[in-house]
């Protein structure tokens, strides 16, 4: 099956996201199982699809409840001053997973944010036209089932803000990434993007599938990425 495309420009990329018997665990890292045995997709400039001056992996698994994944960020500075859920972690550095059902563009999403302190951020986005002058956050909702952790690697010699990286595990509940009641299966089809936002030393908007729009937006349901449930 061919990848839908955007009025003929890049195709959209196609992941597929294996099933794993045990919910991994928040501590684990890209060395652990089950993230040791799963192919990892890399983060590129969202305006036009060229290579990241920072390096970021994200790598996704799902069980019978959740949504899993893995960002792996190469960092030299960490920034953000944000403590509280849903403050506008967005201005600042993060981590994002923008996700609808369904194999069309999606009218309505989610979109899930970490901070790399693991400050949280959700909200619930409609998207009538696919065109960010209609949309609309409803930023009081939240997810119930969204867990996190964080984890800055740095040398002894190194003090925050400086690091070597940090990494992010994100689960999210599949209750909570649709309006309606979904039992997952082989086979479902998700629409998602994978994003990073980065300021220091450098600023840098990435994203798995590039949305082409500059300045950069991410709010682009037509260019989501295509993730496919097997397993």
């Amino acid at each position: 099956m061919s990848a839908p495309t955007d009025n003929g420009a890049l195709p959209v990329p196609t992941y597929s996201v294996v099933r794993v018997p045990h919910a991994p665990s928040l501590e684990g890292g890209v060395n652990d199982a089950p993230w040791d045995s799963i192919a990892g997709v890399f983060l590129v400039d969202t305006v036009d699809g060229s290579g990241a001056l920072a390096q970021t992996e994200v790598r996704a698994c799902w069980t019978s409840k959740a949504l899993h994944l893995l960002f792996v960020c190469v960092d030299s500075e960490v920034w953000s001053d944000y403590t509280r859920r849903d403050d506008p972690i967005y201005e600042q550095e993060v981590v994002e997973l923008f996700i609808g059902s369904g194999e069309a563009p999606p009218s309505i999403y989610r979109e899930f944010e970490l901070s790399p302190f693991n400050v949280q951020w959700d909200g619930r986005i409609v998207s009538p036209t696919g065109d960010r002058k209609d949309m609309t956050a409803d930023v009081a909702w939240d997810a119930c089932s969204f867990d996190s952790a964080v984890r800055i690697a740095r040398s002894e010699s190194q003090q925050l803000p400086q690091c070597e990286g940090w990494s992010a595990r994100l689960s999210i509940g599949f209750a909570d990434l649709s309006d309606n009641a979904h039992t997952p299966a082989h086979g479902d089809v998700w629409r998602a993007n994978f994003l990073r936002i980065e300021h220091r030393p450098h600023e840098q908007y990435l994203a798995w599938s590039p949305t082409l729009k500059s300045p950069a937006d991410y709010h682009v349901p037509a260019r989501f990425g295509r993730l496919i449930l097997v397993g």
